[in-house]
């Protein structure tokens, strides 16, 4: 497993969320959220809607 370096203070936000959300731990919680992400953007290509939507927000250039 790889590790990465995430802000004090975004850590403990996610911290207080994890719980709440049902999650046994931290890791376990930012590890949803990543891949919930992971998969909007693997998806981009086949939804038109979902890019311009992206562009929109700007998640994406």
């Amino acid at each position: 497993m790889t590790r990465i370096e995430i802000d004090k203070d975004l850590y403990k936000q996610l911290q207080d969320c994890s719980v709440p959300a049902g999650f046994s731990s931290v890791d376990d919680f930012i590890i949803h959220i990543l891949k919930k992400e992971v998969a909007i953007y693997e998806n981009v290509d086949d939804d038109p809607n979902i890019m311009e939507r992206l562009k929109e927000l700007g998640s994406i250039a």
